[in-house]
Order: structure tokens, then C-alpha cells, then sequence
């Protein structure tokens, strides 16, 4: 009988410290809901990153970053009311004579990003879904993700011109 009590008290002290660390958790880490530009722009500044307020020519509005030359954005999609499903980091450059396979090598090295070309420009995308809810943490740490790889790609990347000039 002894034993029995025993196993009853470990099961409800494992799931009290389930519980505990849970709601703990939760408490240093709240879920953000109806997530827009005027919950992201805070973030963005809390992670020392410079930003610029802007509006798309269809009128949504979006963060403008300047990294190293590159022109970025921080643009919420699929938004309703007010509330978004996705953040975009968005970073482009002039770059015409990036070749298909530097483009290839790059997307093969930096896994959390899309990296194409497009009218003469080197462009580099990434998505974070924060559907359903996401943490401050959360975003800032895709956003440093993201300033860093474009950081990186921009280090390794060169303009291969006819001729081997550079």
C-alpha cells in the first residue's frame, strides 16, 4: 500500500512541476496575437536595428532598413484588420553580373533564405509564419537571422564580369 501512495505522490509532483515550468515558460515568453506593423516596429528598434517607417504603393505599411547597401524591408503579409499571418525580410542590390551558379552556391550555403535575381538585382527573401501567435523572442531572433545572412552573402558575393574583370 506504501507503494502505491509513493507512485500516486510522484505522478502528482511530476505533474505539478510539469505545470510549473509550463506557466513559467509562458510567463517570461508571452504569445503575441494580432500581430502588425505597430507590434513589430518596437521589435525591431529593441534589436538596435535602425528603421524607417514606409508605405507600399498599394498602401501597406513596411520597415525600411539599410544593410551595408542592401536596401531591406520588413514587411508584414496577410494581414486582416490589423493582424498579419507572416513577417517577409526582403533585401535587394544591384548586382548584373552575379551568375546563376554563384546564385546556386548561395542558396546551397544559406538554408533560412531564397536568394534569386531579378532586373539586374540580387534579391534575398525570408518568411516567418507567426499564424496562430509568436513570441517577441521569436521574431527578434528571425530578424537577426536575417541581417546576418544578408551580411554574410554580402561579404562572399562578387560581380563576375565579362572579361574577368572586376
Amino acid at each position: 500500500m506504501l507503494f502505491k501512495v509513493n507512485k500516486s505522490l510522484r505522478l502528482v509532483f511530476c505533474g505539478y512541476l510539469l505545470l510549473l515550468t509550463t506557466n513559467g515558460y509562458a510567463a517570461n515568453q508571452d504569445l503575441l496575437n494580432n500581430i502588425g506593423i505597430n507590434e513589430v516596429a518596437p521589435i525591431v528598434q529593441s534589436a538596435g536595428i535602425v528603421s524607417q517607417r514606409e508605405k507600399t504603393k498599394s498602401g501597406n505599411d513596411y520597415l525600411l532598413v539599410d544593410i551595408k547597401g542592401w536596401q531591406s524591408a520588413i514587411m508584414l503579409l496577410d494581414c486582416k484588420s490589423g493582424s498579419c499571418n507572416m513577417v517577409r525580410f526582403y533585401s535587394s542590390r544591384k548586382a548584373p553580373y552575379v551568375t546563376p551558379s554563384q546564385i546556386n552556391t548561395l542558396n546551397k550555403n544559406h538554408r533560412y533564405a531564397r536568394i534569386y535575381s531579378s532586373d539586374n538585382n540580387i534579391i534575398i527573401e525570408s518568411d516567418l509564419l507567426i499564424q496562430g501567435g509568436v513570441t517577441e523572442n521569436s521574431i527578434t531572433r528571425f530578424i537577426e537571422r536575417q541581417l546576418s545572412t544578408t551580411e554574410s552573402i554580402a561579404q562572399g558575393l562578387t560581380d563576375q564580369r565579362p572579361g574577368g574583370a572586376q
